[in-house]
């Protein structure tokens, strides 16, 4: 996965895994339409492609949680990895496959169940997850 991944971001974007399905995608100089856009982009990608097995090819998909430090430019590390990883869980909720943007209250809640509902129209701004 983190091969695909790379081939489909900037020379200077970084990818690498973040836990067991976890990855992280570092995009420098992306605001939130550009963030957004590519994210969308990540999971159509994903989408197209399977895993070739014995028994026949195995559908892949992806959940995407993004957020646009521009949007928070003092704010801790901490807090962008909580703020994405709450909105990857948002996107897994919602259906999986699919990618959410962070909120500016992703920043500072801790991730639960609460915060996982369905988003609305107030976003702020990239954990992903292979599941």
């Amino acid at each position: 996965m983190t091969g695909r991944l790379k081939g489909e971001v900037r020379a200077y974007d970084g990818v690498g895994r973040y836990g067991g399905e976890e990855f992280l995608i570092l995009l420098p100089g992306c605001d939130h339409a550009k963030l957004a856009a590519k994210a969308e982009q990540l999971v159509r990608m994903v989408e197209r492609s399977s895993i070739e097995t014995s028994t026949g090819p195995v559908p892949v998909t992806i959940s995407i949680g993004g957020i646009a430090s521009c949007e928070c430019p003092h704010a801790e590390l901490s807090s962008y990895l909580r703020a994405a990883d709450t909105a990857l869980y948002r996107a897994k909720v919602s259906g999986r496959n699919r990618s959410e943007m962070a909120r500016l209250s992703d920043m500072q809640a801790p991730t639960t169940v609460e915060n996982v509902a369905p988003p609305t129209s107030e976003t702020a701004a990239l954990p992903t997850s292979g599941k």
